[in-house]
């Protein structure tokens, strides 16, 4: 473990450049791993005529009090195809399409938000 000495000057310093920026760096990192999620929901999506993986689509929005990653699909009947088993004929495709590859980011979402906040606080 490595210790860091510092005055309180400089780590109520850190501490504030750091919340001065976390809402941009949060907001950058949603959208890398939004894209990815996105990415990955593709290939698992079920294909009616191609709308329904059209569909997926991701997006970040800045709060005044968060920064929140929203991975939908605009396709009235995705919830249907989402949330209930069916016998899909393609190989890869999943129900709970968007919500299996949103789990599986979560955690390199959670650990780049903190090395990033780290880092911040740390240099």
């Amino acid at each position: 473990m490595t210790t860091i000495e510092v005055t309180l000057k400089d780590a109520a310093d850190r501490m504030r450049r750091m919340r001065e920026k976390h809402g941009g760096t949060t907001e950058k990192i949603l959208k890398e791993h939004g894209a990815k999620i996105e990415a990955k929901a593709a290939v698992i999506t079920p294909v009616d005529k191609g709308f329904l993986r059209r569909a997926n689509t991701n997006k970040v929005n800045v709060l005044p009090d968060a920064v929140e990653l929203i991975i939908e699909n605009r396709m009235i009947y995705a919830r249907y195809q989402h949330d209930y088993p069916h016998r899909h004929t393609q190989p890869q495709a999943r129900d709970h399409f968007l919500s299996i590859p949103f789990k599986a980011e979560l955690p390199a979402i959670v650990s780049d938000i903190v090395d990033a906040d780290m880092k911040e606080v740390i240099s």
